[in-house]
């Protein structure tokens, strides 16, 4: 009974040493963040247009801290030791806002929900469709957008944009990067459209 007692305690020290040495061994994770384009775009004078950003909707295959890569066009790859900082949909809505800001030239810029009392002259309604990489490959980023004015009523019609940006090396770093200019994209694209869009006369106040 001894010798036996002996070999399970051997045992159990044994899995135990080994338990530790694989936690020793284990990679750190790396966290990314995507980026808003350079401060130097919202050298201008503020415009003064008051801009809400939101509802953003995010595709379920996205809600994961891992970064997702594509094997193929059924397979998909998470990223074990490459996360996000944040949720990804967090992370967008505010990169997509900073961008906004800077190319609009208005620091009047709030994200989805907002207050009621909060008066907006556009909101910014996005669906992601797709947002990830094949490794070494493109970064692609699928989706429609519209514009309401500050009643809820469509102004811009639906859009659908389709934007791709070559990654360059096969490293999550790369990805995040290329995922940011794809963003960078979809900004200048929904600014474009808004700068198009002439302004209403307000009535003038009696004195």
């Amino acid at each position: 009974m001894r010798k036996m007692n002996h070999w399970v305690a051997s045992g159990i020290i044994g899995l135990s040493l080994l338990a530790q040495a694989g936690c020793a061994s284990s990679k750190p994770s790396r966290y990314y963040l995507l980026s808003a384009l350079s401060l130097a775009e919202s050298a201008k004078e503020d415009q003064g247009v008051a801009v809400g950003i939101g509802p953003i909707e995010f595709p379920k295959y996205l809600d994961r801290p891992q970064i997702v890569t594509r094997g193929s066009q059924n397979r998909l790859h998470l990223g074990e030791f490459d996360r996000w900082a944040e949720p990804l949909e967090q992370n967008f809505a505010r990169v997509l806002a900073e961008n906004l800001a800077a190319l609009l030239s208005t620091d009047d810029v709030v994200q989805y929900p907002w207050k009621r009392s909060t008066q907006t002259d556009y909101q910014i309604i996005v669906t992601v469709n797709r947002f990830d990489a094949a490794i070494g490959g493109d970064t692609v980023l699928h989706a429609r957008w519209s514009v309401c004015d500050g009643d809820g009523r469509t102004i811009v019609p639906p859009r659908a944009s389709r934007l791709a940006e070559p990654a360059g090396s096969p490293d999550y770093e790369a990805i995040v990067q290329a995922g940011s200019r794809a963003l960078e994209q979809l900004s200048r694209q929904i600014a474009g459209a808004l700068q198009e869009i002439k302004p209403t006369p307000k009535p003038e106040e009696d004195n």
